[in-house]
């Protein structure tokens, strides 16, 4: 089992090392001390990492922030301003969507929101460049407690990075779904 179906156990840690990661990442694209970055003295080591170990100071350089459609390059759909309605044919919809990430910006995405009453998603492929770099697969109304799917095999992108994501149908149908991400850029 790649996902789980609440933010705890497995699904926070994995969340909060690609938060983490990250955080390390964008500082180095900038050519930024963590510190400078982040208003934090150092990453927090992995094994005791919490979300408030990572809470940026009042004077970091850089802000993290959750994942919105346009950072995927997409325009959201009028009924939920974090979803996107994808009309997707049965078996596999390449380039579903298609992005080169942003000079000093990092991307990441740890889950996703099925709002299809019939969900017909089978599978997410996420291409980093032309290279397979994730496989999630996804049980079509797995769960009655929760429709968010979180993985424990999260990714980031960094600036200058082309992520492709297809998206693998059981049928035919417009599917709504919102990325669950995390999005590293300057301050303004």
């Amino acid at each position: 089992m790649v996902h789980l179906n609440r933010l705890e156990g497995p699904a926070l840690e994995a969340y909060l090392l690609l938060r983490r990661q990250m955080m390390v990442e964008a500082a180095r694209i900038r050519n930024m001390d963590f510190r400078t970055a982040w208003d934090i003295p150092a990453p927090p080591d992995p094994q005791n990492v919490t979300y408030k170990s990572l809470l940026p100071g009042p004077k970091a350089a850089l802000k993290i922030r959750d994942l919105k459609p346009s950072d995927l390059g997409i325009t959201p759909s009028a009924a939920n301003e974090y979803g996107y309605a994808y009309s997707l044919s049965a078996g596999e919809n390449t380039a579903a969507i298609e992005k080169t990430i942003d000079n000093g910006r990092v991307l990441g995405i740890y889950g996703i929101v099925d709002n299809t009453s019939s969900p017909a998603l089978l599978q997410v492929d996420v291409n980093v460049g032309d290279r397979e770099a994730r496989v999630w697969p996804v049980r079509p109304g797995q769960s009655e407690i929760n429709d968010a799917m979180y993985f424990l095999d999260p990714i980031f992108v960094i600036q200058a990075q082309k992520l492709t994501i297809d998206l693998h149908m059981a049928t035919a149908q417009t599917e709504k779904i919102t990325w669950l991400g995390l999005f590293i850029e300057p301050k303004p």
